[in-house]
């Protein structure tokens, strides 16, 4: 999005169902980023992972949030083409899918303002239906709460300890 003029990455060390472990933060250019995000990924300390924030600030210097999802599901063609779908339905057309490790996140173009953000991780709560023929949970809710008590998401965007690969990118919305 050249809306875009900074990220805020993250460095952190995951602990499950922790939401208060220490982070760092840092702003960086749309530029620094691409320019250093392989460098950034192998001098970052052993144990810790770095984060994209959906904070971002645009051209104006006003702060908004990148749609960011955790999806809670198999990696699979079939999973896959059911979350494009999914998030179509929430009017996320623009953006992109990487492929973690265990299942998919989400990134998405449409810059949204804190309400909207709100609103956005609300409607992915609603996504998980036990009820459901096809997935019955879709997005990881712990990490839907973690975010809401933030006040901000975050996404992994490097190795870690306890996951060797580098999310990468499987679909493109055009």
């Amino acid at each position: 999005n050249s809306n875009i003029k900074a990220f805020r990455l993250e460095l952190y060390t995951y602990k499950m169902g922790r939401t208060d472990t220490p982070r760092k933060s840092f702003w960086i250019s749309r530029k620094g980023l691409l320019q250093k995000a392989d460098f950034l990924d192998k001098t970052k300390p052993r144990l810790s992972s770095l984060g994209i924030n959906s904070s971002v600030k645009n051209v104006s210097g006003r702060i908004l949030h990148i749609p960011q999802v955790d999806f809670k599901c198999k990696i699979s063609k079939e999973n896959l083409n059911y979350l494009i779908k999914t998030l179509r339905g929430l009017g996320q057309d623009k953006g992109f899918v990487v492929q973690t490790q265990r299942s998919y996140h989400f990134y998405g173009q449409k810059l949204l303002d804190d309400r909207n953000w709100l609103i956005f991780m609300g409607r992915l709560l609603g996504l998980n239906d036990y009820r459901s023929k096809h997935l019955k949970k879709v997005t990881d809710q712990r990490w839907i709460g973690a975010n809401l008590l933030r006040g901000f998401g975050n996404l992994r965007i490097s190795s870690s300890y306890n996951k060797k690969s580098v999310p990468r990118i499987v679909y493109i919305f055009n």
